[in-house]
């Protein structure tokens, strides 16, 4: 249930109790009639024998001056209840705002900083290169292994016969080459350090610099 469905509940549990003191100020002239008959007694809104007894009724009518003092506190009850709903309204609206404006900052200053940023990359390309660092001498080529076939030695001699000079019921497959894996054609990668002029920097991708 939202804050406004409870005070909304209030308001309406406040009015109804006004309009029930209102009706019970009206009289009630109802009588309750007493009777006892064969040892039992019972009560009825009318006379039941001879031997019926009216019931004093007790007057439970709130005085005027109650049903003003009610009415006056379920007013300042409802006028309390709306200060406070008009109250969560503006704190709401205030919040809402402040939240609004947060986003804002934050979109502007993201779109700030992305600008800074492209110019930087733009102004680092004319302004930076690249530096190698890395070993030397560089590039260095390396010699491609050539394979090495190595031929399976041969059986022994009667090793493909039974004893019994039948043939043998497995032949031996020829064993495969390692696979040859090539090396790179340089041992080593690139390492390069960025160079700005004084007063520039760069924050771009490297592949953008010139290499000197």
């Amino acid at each position: 249930m939202t804050p406004f469905a409870t005070l909304t509940s209030r308001a309406a549990v406040l009015a109804g109790l006004a309009l029930g003191l209102a009706a019970a100020s009206l009289p009630t002239h109802a009588q309750v009639y007493r009777c006892s008959e064969n040892g039992q007694t019972t009560y009825s809104d009318h006379p039941c024998g001879t031997r019926a007894k009216p019931v004093p009724m007790i007057d439970n009518t709130p005085t005027a001056a109650d049903q003003k003092a009610a009415r006056e506190r379920a007013s300042a009850e409802a006028a309390e209840v709306q200060q406070m709903e008009t109250a969560r309204r503006k704190a709401q609206a205030a919040e809402d705002a402040r939240q609004a404006q947060i986003a804002a900052q934050a979109a502007e200053q993201a779109r700030r900083e992305q600008r800074q940023k492209v110019v930087v990359a733009q102004e680092g390309v004319r302004y930076c290169h690249r530096v190698y660092i890395g070993p030397l001498p560089y590039p260095q080529p390396y010699p491609t292994p050539m394979p090495v076939i190595r031929q399976p030695p041969a059986p022994a001699a009667g090793a493909m016969r039974q004893p019994g000079n039948g043939p043998k019921p497995f032949v031996q497959a020829p064993v495969a080459p390692s696979p040859i894996v090539p090396r790179p054609l340089h041992p080593h990668y690139p390492h390069y350090r960025i160079v700005c002029e004084p007063g520039y920097a760069y924050e771009g991708p490297e592949d953008l610099l010139p290499i000197q």
